[in-house]
């Protein structure tokens, strides 16, 4: 079992940044979406396919005992006391597959890829028609 701790920044950041660019590349984003979730399972599954399982990710929080302090009216001053924060770290287990399965269904995401690849290269057409470049 490993664990690994999951950073709330870092998915912050991801979802500022899918606001950023300019029109033309949120118009590119947005048409190759499918082509990069694809693209993504087609990675996982030939990693499962290479390991012989897979890995059942679970996000689960603990508490981290820690000194607070809140003023104290009678002392003038702060007065520590016991008080905790949580934390989150995901746990990952090895589960079994069943290779065969797994290879159809690598076999079908590389089909639907040739599609969806054929669509980004058409949506990026309409990009570039609806957000030409200046210069």
């Amino acid at each position: 079992m490993k664990k690994r701790n999951l950073s709330i920044g870092g998915f912050a950041l991801a979802l500022l940044l899918a606001g950023c660019g300019t029109p033309y590349e949120q118009c590119v984003r947005q048409v190759s979406k499918e082509s990069r979730v694809l693209k993504s399972a087609i990675a996982e599954s030939r990693l499962r396919i290479s390991r012989g399982y897979a890995i059942h990710r679970q996000t689960v929080s603990y508490r981290v005992p820690s000194i607070c302090h809140r003023h104290d009216h009678k002392m003038h001053r702060p007065a520590p006391y016991p008080c905790g924060r949580t934390e989150y770290t995901t746990i990952e287990t090895p589960v079994p597959i069943d290779v065969a399965a797994e290879r159809r269904k690598l076999a079908s995401y590389q089909k639907q890829l040739v599609q969806a690849e054929a669509a980004t290269k058409r949506g990026i057409r309409q990009c570039e028609a609806q957000y030409p470049k200046e210069g």
